[in-house]
């Protein structure tokens, strides 16, 4: 080993001992943690989050989010509330005139930093890291109808379920999206970064756009389905198209299990680098117009990755 590589771990490992004696040290003298040191040195107390218990609303019929760097569940209840976890500031809501739940949550000094170092009083880090977000949590009946739900959100995990609404708008910057049982008109799901999940979807019109990110959906009845994915695999399982399917891929596999069989679908499928597959067989880079020539059209088209279709 070099001399000046020597010199480098030497110091590295000396100021890593003395911050976890500093912290230790801070812990023992009953200082409650809880602090960051961002990657500029600047020191955040991460102490002053805030919690809400779940406080009831006047009804909604329809919801608008803005988020900034919080994780946002969309859950069934008994009633309409909003309740908020360790957020960094009371989010600030209101039920319009017009029914409209409207939420803002503008991001925090805590929020969006990146630290050399985290503590609390359970877990200790080194390195590039990030404030754990809060968690805002809306409530709304089962089986209430929300004539639209829109949520943009910055930089956090995005959950719905039981959602039964005319037009789904969905944006998120950095973080995956879980969706349960979600009934629609038409669904937007735009993603930059980040995993898209869903089940129990029945959508007369469905766009999904990923960035970066896997997209698996099981258990899905569509009118028209259209899915854009940069970089990512795409599962698509139990489903059921009665208009149309578009899906394009440029790169990640493609793979699609059709509900009951291939049956009644015209599929023209085609890879650029990879194989395609229908039922076992191996057609090599493309098939087009296979099976039914007056069925159902499903179209995919994968830049580098294979298609499958079983």
């Amino acid at each position: 080993m070099r001399k000046i590589t020597k010199i480098f771990l030497i110091i590295a490992l000396c100021l890593v001992g003395a911050g976890v004696l500093l912290c230790g040290t801070a812990l023992a003298i009953g200082y409650k943690g809880n602090f960051g040191i961002t990657t500029d040195l600047k020191y955040v107390d991460l102490n002053n989050t805030v919690s809400m218990p779940k406080t009831a609303v006047a009804p909604f019929t329809g919801i608008d989010l803005n988020v900034g760097e919080d994780d946002v569940e969309l859950v069934a209840g008994d009633g309409y509330y909003i309740e908020c976890e360790n957020v960094i500031a009371k989010p600030e809501f209101e039920v319009g005139g017009d029914g409209i739940l409207r939420l803002s949550a503008a991001e925090g000094e805590a929020e969006g930093e990146k630290y050399l170092l985290l503590l609390n009083r359970f877990s200790f880090s080194i390195g590039s890291a990030s404030a754990q977000k809060g968690k805002i949590r809306i409530y709304c009946p089962a089986g209430a109808v929300m004539n639209g739900v829109t949520a943009n959100i910055d930089l956090g995990d995005v959950s719905l379920s039981d959602l039964n609404c005319d037009r789904l708008s969905l944006k998120t910057g950095y973080g995956d999206v879980e969706i349960s049982r979600l009934t629609a008109l038409s669904a937007d799901i735009d993603s930059d970064y980040g995993d898209i999940s869903a089940a129990g979807l029945n959508v007369s019109e469905l766009a999904v756009n990923s960035s970066y990110g896997d997209i698996s959906i099981n258990g899905i009845d569509v009118g028209a389905l259209k899915i854009d994915n940069a970089v990512g695999d795409t599962e698509l399982k139990d489903l059921a198209v009665i208009g149309s399917a578009d899906i394009n891929a440029d790169f990640g596999d493609v793979k699609l299990s059709p509900r009951g069989g291939i049956d009644g679908y015209v599929l023209d499928l085609n890879t650029d680098f990879g194989d395609v597959t229908v039922m076992g067989r191996d057609y090599g880079e493309s098939t087009h117009g296979l099976y039914m020539p007056d069925g159902i059209p499903v179209r995919v088209r994968a830049g580098s990755g294979d298609i499958d279709v079983e």
